[in-house]
């Protein structure tokens, strides 16, 4: 079940938007969420990166003090 998979943390799930009915509706709400959901976590991932080595460098001058 993708929307199992996808509580457990499997946001690679394909998921059938193709319905026109209230399930379909609800299938591309959750590949909308799943879509958001990817997008923060890789901006998360960029402002991680980008923040990391300065907060290691304060940490090490305040270390060596």
């Amino acid at each position: 079940n993708a929307a199992l998979r996808m509580a457990q943390g499997d946001l690679q799930q394909d998921i059938d938007t193709s319905g026109t009915d209230e399930l379909g509706t609800l299938a591309r709400s959750f590949a909308y969420m799943r879509n958001e959901i990817q997008q923060k976590i890789e901006e998360f991932s960029r402002l991680i990166s980008v923040t990391e080595t300065p907060v290691k460098a304060l940490v090490a001058i305040i270390l060596t003090r």
